[in-house]
C-alpha cells in the first residue's frame, strides 16, 4: 500500500492532481465568500424593505 502512494505521489499524475485539488479549493472557498457577502447584502435589503412597511 504505501509503495502504492509513493509511486502516486512521485509520479506528474500525483501532481496534476494536487494541482486540481488546489484550484478546486480556491475556487471552493471563492464562491463561499461570495454567497457570505451576497447573503448579506440580500438580508439588509429585505430589511430596509421591510422597515419602510
Amino acid at each position: 500500500m504505501s509503495s502504492l502512494l509513493i509511486r502516486f505521489l512521485s509520479e506528474e499524475i500525483g501532481q496534476g492532481m494536487t494541482e486540481y485539488v488546489l484550484i478546486t479549493s480556491i475556487i471552493v472557498l471563492a464562491v463561499f465568500i461570495t454567497v457570505k457577502a451576497m447573503g448579506e447584502a440580500v438580508t439588509n435589503l429585505l430589511t430596509r424593505a421591510l422597515d419602510a412597511l
